[in-house]
């Protein structure tokens, strides 16, 4: 047992420092000092203020995780990464991940199918390096890229020509600079030789 020495707040007035024995303990918010009560004098449990100080820690969390959620869609991995960054231990993020996940505020697998559809001319290949780099699992990025047929791929490539080659000659230096945009973007040499082969043609 202990005794609260003071109870102050912080700058934002909505979180105060909790001291016990005239040692700082933690900062909470300040809808818990209320909820539980807490004032100078009091005697506490240790496990009881560590109880209280957890609850208010993953209700801060939530607030915040929910607050970087609120403009975009984001993977787990990005809100993980958030929380940390913001001081967060490594187990209050991963409980609010699953408390997310729970209320559907969090899918990987929904985030994936909606960055699919938003960027319609990258290829399959830069759609899964920038899918994994924001944490999906490569199980996800196989079942969602699954759904792109070659036709597609194929077409994305030349929605991505047709603009490059707009207002251009088709001589060989720009060919040349269209079939190497083209691999760039991740998209096969067959295909980038069929579309190049296309605008020499006129097609």
């Amino acid at each position: 047992m202990g005794v609260i020495t003071e109870i102050s707040f912080q700058k934002n007035k909505k979180r105060v420092n909790v001291f016990v024995d005239g040692e700082f303990v933690s900062g909470i918010n300040f809808d818990f000092v209320i909820k539980n009560k807490l004032k100078v004098g009091q005697e506490i449990d240790e496990n009881k203020l560590k109880m209280i100080v957890d609850e208010s820690e993953m209700a801060s969390a939530f607030d915040m995780a929910a607050s970087f959620l609120s403009s975009s869609a984001k993977t787990k991995k990005e809100v993980f990464d958030k929380l940390e960054k913001k001081g967060f231990s490594h187990s209050v993020a991963e409980r609010v991940l699953q408390k997310l996940e729970d209320y559907g505020y969090v899918d990987d697998k929904n985030y994936a199918n909606l960055f699919v559809r938003s960027y319609p001319t990258k290829s399959k290949r830069e759609l899964k390096n920038k899918l994994l780099l924001k944490g999906v699992t490569a199980d996800i990025v196989e079942e969602v890229l699954f759904c792109v047929s070659d036709d597609t791929e194929e077409e994305k490539a030349r929605v991505f020509a047709e603009k490059y080659m707009k207002s251009k000659e088709p001589n060989e230096k720009n060919l040349k600079n269209l079939f190497a945009g083209i691999v760039r973007r991740g998209f096969s040499f067959s295909v980038a030789s069929k579309i190049v082969n296309e605008f020499k043609q006129g097609e």
